[in-house]
């Protein structure tokens, strides 16, 4: 009885939805609105939980002296201190809490996507050596791709233009290549990539539905 009623609720859910989104029926539309509202009831309780587990996580490392406990508690001090200054002060333009997102956390997002680069570049490092025909391929996109995209591709493409009947056409066009390349055959690859997606999305929505996955169960 306990796998058999949440079964049947996820198949009757799943198979209301599925039908509504195909057939147009006033009580069909109706009962998925009214999924929706409860779908945002649902996640403020999640989000309740989350801060749970979170101040949970936090004092539990901070307790045990982990490698390093300043860690935990600079996460505990922040959240309470940002979420107390935001019942007494508020958001509005000028709160302490508007001043600690545009001096403090804007910065450290910053600071954050600037590191990444790092990463971004010794995994291309790693990605374009010419190690076979593939990373080949790979490695000769993104070189045409890189100089189109930034101004000395564009000189490249200004000085070595030349009229042929009356029309410029420059031997080495890197921004022409580089719109085609990002146009035609990376537009399909990603298509590809979406369709794939989207059959898993489709199977393993139909293989909850119909009860054959149930490892959400545990």
């Amino acid at each position: 009885m306990k796998i058999m009623v949440p079964l049947l609720i996820v198949f009757i859910g799943g198979m209301l939805m599925t039908f509504q989104y195909y057939i147009d029926i006033p009580l069909l539309n109706n009962i998925y609105k009214g999924v929706l509202d409860w779908h945002m009831v649902i996640a403020v309780f999640a989000l309740v939980i989350a801060v749970k587990s979170l101040i949970e996580r936090q004092w539990k490392n901070f307790r045990q002296k982990t490698e390093h406990p300043v860690y935990p508690l600079t996460t505990l001090i922040s959240f309470f201190g940002v979420v107390l200054l935001g019942i007494f002060f508020g958001l509005k333009q000028g709160s302490p809490v508007n001043f600690i997102y545009n001096n403090f956390l804007v910065p450290l997002q910053a600071t954050i996507f600037s590191l990444l680069a790092f990463y971004i570049s010794s995994a291309a490092y790693r990605a374009f050596r010419a190690k076979n025909f593939s990373s080949t391929v790979l490695l000769i996109a993104a070189m045409i791709v890189v100089m189109g995209r930034i101004p000395l591709g564009d000189l490249i493409a200004t000085w070595t233009t030349i009229s042929i009947s009356g029309k410029d056409f420059a031997i080495l066009d890197f921004p022409g290549w580089t719109r085609w390349i990002l146009t035609v055959p990376n537009v399909g690859i990603k298509r590809a990539f979406i369709f794939g997606i989207t059959l898993g999305i489709v199977s393993t929505s139909l293989k909850v539905i119909l009860g054959i996955e149930r490892g959400w169960l545990k």
